[in-house]
């Protein structure tokens, strides 16, 4: 399906949660943490493809040591709106849908490090959608 520029895709961002939250930290984390950063995905689409859910998830540990590690999954439910049909729900979720996400993950790794007594971890604007096609290519590859 070829998209008209001028109008919005057609489909609805209905929910967000978050499905799982783990962190773990050691005693000792430095000041100054070197960060290990991933993303990885899972897109489930309706057998009628009038609806599809998104898991983002993102992990970040200390690099060297593993003095902390936090896990955030959020789940994202999104629906085709009838009549307003402008994109497919497959296009949408491989561009649009881990942008949308994205922040949910990164506000609740932002939250659970500062509550767990670290200086919190704000990750920075990340184009998550060619993260995740890098690490599609990589897997890929081998």
């Amino acid at each position: 399906m070829d998209m008209d520029k001028s109008k919005q895709p057609g489909i609805a961002f209905t929910d967000c949660v978050v499905i799982d939250l783990k962190f773990h930290r050691e005693p000792n984390v430095r000041e100054k943490p070197t960060l290990d950063v991933e993303f990885d995905i899972v897109k489930r689409i309706a057998d009628d493809k009038s609806s599809a859910q998104v898991e983002l998830t993102g992990k970040v540990q200390e690099t060297s040591t593993r003095a902390f590690e936090v896990n955030c999954t959020v789940l994202g439910q999104f629906m085709v709106v009838d009549g307003q049909e402008n994109m497919s729900i497959e296009e949408f979720l491989d561009h649009n849908a881990p942008a949308l996400l994205f922040p949910y993950v990164r506000e609740a790794i932002s939250n659970v490090t500062m509550r767990g007594g670290i200086k919190p971890i704000v990750l920075p604007p990340i184009n998550v959608i060619a993260l995740l096609s890098a690490k599609e290519q990589q897997l890929s590859s081998t």
